[in-house]
């Protein structure tokens, strides 16, 4: 089975707490929670990046319907609110934390974005999740744009990270998320050398499907509607032409499932 055929949904906040900078990157909590209640009822099973890695190298046959469901950065809110409500509706997810900042806050975003500090999940909520069958795997150490970095810090944030998560898991970590979706074919071998067995990016990489840069879809929309359009293989090919034509009428096929268009001819 194909990455194309296992929609990997990329969250980052799931919170009621939603500032104009924070917004594309936040699904409200009753949103988050609209969207588990559609996949269960829908048929759909959760399964874990581990689950995805081995399909992609013919290990393993992924059930009909299968979604995977994961969480860059590490944010608190991950533990207080989406976490209950994947228990509530049997779904699994996977992880990618920022392990030198954990207990922290969101360092990056502040740096970059010039945004007030959001709290990071703590050792003792992931050990408890960790327990209770959330997968994890490492964002780097500090969030950094890794394409940018000199080798020897690159080696640092890949595999330090990995140390460090592998420490307080007390299990091997083997799954990896490009911090900014920065990757190249360095960054690439220096995962692959790091000992990551995957690695997740976004949705602007090669077409090929490749475990060490597997698609997601970054789910930024808070319509169950919208998101399963997103999920679609028809809406993933007329994504990737940007606009259709109706009429008069340029529209974006993701605004268009929400009824804007998005300008007129001239």
């Amino acid at each position: 089975m194909s990455e194309a055929c296992v929609p990997v949904l990329l969250y980052h906040r799931v919170s009621n707490e939603i500032s104009k900078a924070s917004r594309p990157l936040c699904v409200r909590t009753l949103a988050f929670e609209n969207q588990m209640r559609l996949f269960k009822n829908l048929g759909f099973r959760s399964v874990t990046i581990e689950h995805v890695a081995e399909a992609l190298q013919g290990k393993r046959t992924l059930p009909k319907r299968a979604v995977a469901i994961t969480f860059d950065d590490g944010y608190r809110d991950t533990y207080l609110s989406a976490y209950p409500i994947l228990q509530k509706y049997g779904m699994r997810a996977t992880v990618f934390l920022v392990s030198r900042l954990i207990g922290g806050t969101n360092e990056w975003d502040q740096r970059l974005l010039s945004t007030r500090p959001v709290p990071l999940l703590s050792p003792a909520e992931i050990q408890e999740m960790s327990r209770q069958g959330i997968e994890f795997g490492s964002h780097s150490r500090t969030h950094p744009k890794l394409a940018g970095l000199i080798d020897d810090d690159l080696r640092q944030e890949v595999s330090g990270s990995r140390r460090d998560l592998e420490e307080l898991l007390q299990t091997e970590v083997k799954y990896f998320s490009y911090p900014h979706f920065s990757v190249d074919r360095r960054v690439e071998r220096a995962v692959a050398a790091a000992g990551y067995v995957a690695a997740c990016g976004g949705v602007s990489l090669p077409a090929e499907p490749s475990v060490l840069r597997i698609k997601r879809i970054v789910v930024s929309h808070e319509s169950p509607l919208v998101l399963l359009m997103q999920m679609s293989g028809w809406f993933q090919e007329m994504r990737s032409n940007r606009v259709l034509r109706w009429g008069k009428n340029r529209i974006d096929p993701l605004r268009a499932v929400a009824g804007v268009f998005v300008g007129q001819r001239s």
